[in-house]
Protein backbone atom coordinates (compact mmCIF):
# COMPACT_ATOMS: atom_id res chain seq x y z
CA UNK A 1 0.00 0.00 0.00
CA UNK A 2 2.55 2.39 0.77
CA UNK A 3 4.19 1.73 -2.90
CA UNK A 4 1.31 3.19 -4.37
CA UNK A 5 0.74 6.18 -2.15
CA UNK A 6 -1.83 4.73 0.29
CA UNK A 7 -3.97 3.86 -2.43
CA UNK A 8 -5.11 -0.04 -3.50
CA UNK A 9 -6.14 -1.65 -6.48
CA UNK A 10 -8.91 -4.03 -6.93
CA UNK A 11 -9.02 -6.15 -9.95
CA UNK A 12 -12.85 -7.54 -10.63
CA UNK A 13 -13.66 -9.82 -13.47
CA UNK A 14 -17.12 -8.67 -14.54
CA UNK A 15 -19.18 -10.85 -16.73
CA UNK A 16 -22.91 -9.54 -16.66
CA UNK A 17 -24.56 -5.99 -17.91
CA UNK A 18 -28.12 -5.56 -17.23
CA UNK A 19 -30.31 -8.54 -16.35
CA UNK A 20 -27.70 -10.93 -18.01
CA UNK A 21 -28.70 -9.40 -21.26
CA UNK A 22 -25.30 -8.58 -22.47
CA UNK A 23 -22.70 -10.77 -20.88
CA UNK A 24 -19.06 -10.29 -22.39
CA UNK A 25 -15.67 -11.39 -20.54
CA UNK A 26 -14.39 -7.97 -19.71
CA UNK A 27 -12.47 -6.16 -16.45
CA UNK A 28 -12.72 -3.16 -14.64
CA UNK A 29 -10.12 -1.65 -12.30
CA UNK A 30 -11.42 0.30 -9.38
CA UNK A 31 -9.27 3.02 -7.63
CA UNK A 32 -10.07 4.22 -4.45
CA UNK A 33 -8.80 4.84 -0.97
CA UNK A 34 -8.76 1.89 1.16
CA UNK A 35 -11.22 2.79 3.52
CA UNK A 36 -13.58 3.43 0.57
CA UNK A 37 -13.79 -0.68 -0.38
CA UNK A 38 -16.32 -1.74 2.49
CA UNK A 39 -19.01 0.20 0.28
CA UNK A 40 -17.50 -0.86 -3.10
CA UNK A 41 -18.03 -4.33 -2.21
CA UNK A 42 -21.35 -3.83 -1.60
CA UNK A 43 -22.26 -2.22 -4.84
CA UNK A 44 -20.03 -4.76 -6.66
CA UNK A 45 -21.92 -8.08 -4.94
CA UNK A 46 -25.81 -6.25 -5.69
CA UNK A 47 -24.36 -5.48 -8.91
CA UNK A 48 -23.26 -8.83 -9.88
CA UNK A 49 -25.99 -11.02 -7.94
CA UNK A 50 -28.01 -11.92 -10.95
CA UNK A 51 -24.93 -12.52 -13.26
CA UNK A 52 -24.11 -16.23 -12.04
CA UNK A 53 -25.26 -18.25 -15.34
CA UNK A 54 -23.80 -15.66 -18.18
CA UNK A 55 -25.40 -16.26 -21.19
CA UNK A 56 -24.14 -16.63 -24.65
CA UNK A 57 -22.87 -13.70 -26.24
CA UNK A 58 -25.17 -14.22 -29.39
CA UNK A 59 -28.39 -14.10 -26.72
CA UNK A 60 -30.41 -11.70 -25.11
CA UNK A 61 -30.94 -13.41 -21.61
CA UNK A 62 -33.87 -12.17 -18.97
CA UNK A 63 -33.80 -13.67 -16.03
CA UNK A 64 -37.84 -11.67 -15.12
CA UNK A 65 -39.21 -14.42 -16.90
CA UNK A 66 -36.81 -16.84 -17.19
CA UNK A 67 -36.54 -16.03 -21.47
CA UNK A 68 -33.49 -16.77 -23.86
CA UNK A 69 -34.01 -15.18 -27.33
CA UNK A 70 -31.12 -16.01 -29.52
CA UNK A 71 -33.38 -15.14 -32.98
CA UNK A 72 -31.54 -14.13 -35.94
CA UNK A 73 -28.24 -14.59 -34.86
CA UNK A 74 -26.89 -16.61 -38.14
CA UNK A 75 -26.42 -19.04 -35.37
CA UNK A 76 -24.88 -22.70 -37.03
CA UNK A 77 -25.79 -24.98 -34.16
CA UNK A 78 -27.09 -24.36 -30.48
CA UNK A 79 -25.10 -22.05 -28.86
CA UNK A 80 -23.23 -23.83 -25.14
CA UNK A 81 -23.78 -21.54 -21.96
CA UNK A 82 -27.94 -21.39 -22.11
CA UNK A 83 -28.80 -20.96 -18.16
CA UNK A 84 -30.06 -23.63 -16.92
CA UNK A 85 -32.93 -21.66 -15.04
CA UNK A 86 -34.34 -20.94 -18.61
CA UNK A 87 -37.89 -21.14 -19.35
CA UNK A 88 -38.07 -20.41 -23.10
CA UNK A 89 -35.60 -20.75 -25.66
CA UNK A 90 -36.04 -19.02 -29.23
CA UNK A 91 -33.59 -19.74 -31.64
CA UNK A 92 -35.53 -18.98 -34.58
CA UNK A 93 -34.68 -17.39 -37.87
CA UNK A 94 -30.72 -18.84 -37.83
CA UNK A 95 -29.13 -21.43 -40.07
CA UNK A 96 -29.14 -24.62 -38.10
CA UNK A 97 -28.92 -27.49 -39.86
CA UNK A 98 -28.50 -30.12 -37.79
CA UNK A 99 -29.63 -31.03 -34.09
CA UNK A 100 -27.56 -33.59 -32.12
CA UNK A 101 -27.50 -35.16 -28.44
CA UNK A 102 -26.34 -33.92 -25.36
CA UNK A 103 -27.25 -29.88 -27.15
CA UNK A 104 -29.59 -29.45 -24.89
CA UNK A 105 -28.15 -31.01 -21.80
CA UNK A 106 -28.55 -29.25 -18.49
CA UNK A 107 -31.74 -27.54 -19.54
CA UNK A 108 -34.42 -29.30 -17.37
CA UNK A 109 -36.33 -26.73 -16.86
CA UNK A 110 -37.30 -25.50 -20.17
CA UNK A 111 -40.80 -25.72 -21.50
CA UNK A 112 -40.50 -24.01 -25.01
CA UNK A 113 -38.30 -24.33 -27.53
CA UNK A 114 -38.42 -22.55 -30.96
CA UNK A 115 -36.44 -23.69 -33.89
CA UNK A 116 -38.42 -22.72 -36.68
CA UNK A 117 -37.08 -20.72 -39.70
CA UNK A 118 -34.19 -22.66 -39.79
CA UNK A 119 -32.24 -25.16 -42.38
CA UNK A 120 -33.01 -28.60 -40.18
CA UNK A 121 -32.88 -31.65 -41.90
CA UNK A 122 -32.39 -33.99 -39.27
CA UNK A 123 -33.00 -34.35 -35.77
CA UNK A 124 -30.64 -37.28 -34.06
CA UNK A 125 -32.29 -40.06 -31.89
CA UNK A 126 -31.77 -38.52 -28.48
CA UNK A 127 -31.17 -34.39 -29.77
CA UNK A 128 -34.23 -33.32 -27.19
CA UNK A 129 -32.62 -35.30 -24.78
CA UNK A 130 -32.37 -33.63 -21.15
CA UNK A 131 -35.74 -31.25 -21.50
CA UNK A 132 -38.29 -33.77 -19.50
CA UNK A 133 -40.00 -30.65 -19.19
CA UNK A 134 -40.70 -29.33 -22.67
CA UNK A 135 -44.42 -28.13 -23.36
CA UNK A 136 -44.37 -26.86 -26.69
CA UNK A 137 -41.81 -27.58 -29.56
CA UNK A 138 -41.92 -25.34 -32.99
CA UNK A 139 -40.08 -26.98 -36.17
CA UNK A 140 -41.98 -24.98 -38.35
CA UNK A 141 -40.24 -24.21 -41.77
CA UNK A 142 -37.66 -26.14 -41.75
CA UNK A 143 -36.01 -29.59 -44.07
CA UNK A 144 -37.78 -31.84 -42.28
CA UNK A 145 -38.81 -34.64 -44.42
CA UNK A 146 -39.80 -37.27 -41.83
CA UNK A 147 -40.04 -37.40 -38.05
CA UNK A 148 -38.61 -40.71 -37.61
CA UNK A 149 -39.75 -42.80 -34.76
CA UNK A 150 -38.32 -42.36 -30.94
CA UNK A 151 -37.01 -38.85 -32.08
CA UNK A 152 -39.53 -37.29 -29.25
CA UNK A 153 -39.01 -39.85 -26.65
CA UNK A 154 -37.37 -37.68 -24.38
CA UNK A 155 -40.48 -35.06 -24.35
CA UNK A 156 -43.09 -37.40 -22.76
CA UNK A 157 -44.58 -34.01 -21.61
CA UNK A 158 -45.18 -31.88 -24.84
CA UNK A 159 -48.15 -30.64 -25.39
CA UNK A 160 -47.94 -28.71 -28.54
CA UNK A 161 -46.18 -29.70 -31.93
CA UNK A 162 -45.43 -27.35 -34.58
CA UNK A 163 -43.72 -28.68 -38.38
CA UNK A 164 -45.25 -26.84 -40.64
CA UNK A 165 -43.73 -25.39 -43.26
CA UNK A 166 -41.38 -28.27 -43.64
CA UNK A 167 -41.00 -30.99 -46.71
CA UNK A 168 -42.68 -33.76 -44.68
CA UNK A 169 -43.72 -36.22 -47.54
CA UNK A 170 -44.04 -39.99 -44.71
CA UNK A 171 -45.04 -40.47 -41.77
CA UNK A 172 -44.19 -43.59 -40.10
CA UNK A 173 -45.65 -45.98 -37.59
CA UNK A 174 -45.63 -44.66 -34.00
CA UNK A 175 -43.99 -41.81 -35.18
CA UNK A 176 -45.86 -39.87 -32.15
CA UNK A 177 -45.84 -42.87 -30.06
CA UNK A 178 -44.36 -41.62 -27.13
CA UNK A 179 -46.47 -38.32 -26.75
CA UNK A 180 -49.36 -39.10 -24.32
CA UNK A 181 -50.04 -35.53 -23.67
CA UNK A 182 -49.84 -34.16 -26.87
CA UNK A 183 -52.74 -31.64 -27.55
CA UNK A 184 -51.90 -29.66 -30.67
CA UNK A 185 -50.47 -31.38 -33.89
CA UNK A 186 -49.85 -29.18 -36.88
CA UNK A 187 -48.24 -30.70 -40.05
CA UNK A 188 -49.38 -29.14 -42.81
CA UNK A 189 -49.34 -29.98 -46.08
CA UNK A 190 -47.76 -32.56 -48.48
CA UNK A 191 -48.03 -35.67 -46.97
CA UNK A 192 -47.65 -38.38 -49.13
CA UNK A 193 -47.58 -41.23 -46.93
CA UNK A 194 -48.98 -42.12 -43.88
CA UNK A 195 -48.65 -45.25 -42.14
CA UNK A 196 -52.05 -46.72 -40.55
CA UNK A 197 -50.37 -46.37 -36.89
CA UNK A 198 -48.27 -43.24 -37.51
CA UNK A 199 -50.76 -41.26 -34.72
CA UNK A 200 -50.81 -44.40 -32.39
CA UNK A 201 -50.37 -43.36 -28.59
CA UNK A 202 -51.69 -39.53 -29.33
CA UNK A 203 -54.66 -40.62 -26.69
CA UNK A 204 -54.89 -36.72 -25.63
CA UNK A 205 -54.86 -35.58 -28.99
CA UNK A 206 -57.19 -32.40 -29.26
CA UNK A 207 -56.29 -30.77 -32.42
CA UNK A 208 -55.15 -32.42 -35.91
CA UNK A 209 -53.73 -30.13 -38.90
CA UNK A 210 -53.41 -32.00 -42.02
CA UNK A 211 -52.84 -31.79 -45.59
CA UNK A 212 -52.18 -34.50 -48.73
CA UNK A 213 -51.49 -32.72 -52.07
CA UNK A 214 -54.40 -33.05 -54.36
CA UNK A 215 -54.33 -35.58 -57.32
CA UNK A 216 -55.42 -32.62 -59.59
Amino acid sequence: DGALGGRSWLLVPLYCVQEMSLCRNAQMYVTGMTSLWPNLVLILVAFLAGCAQGCPSSCDCRTSNGTVSCRGGELAAVPGGVPPEAKALDLSGNVITWVRPGQFSGLSKLEQLDLSGNLISHLDPGALDGLPGLRALRLRGNRLKTIWPGVLAATPGLAALDVRGNPLAVLLDEAFAALPRLRQLELGEGLVYVAPRAFAGLSGLQRLTLGMPSSG
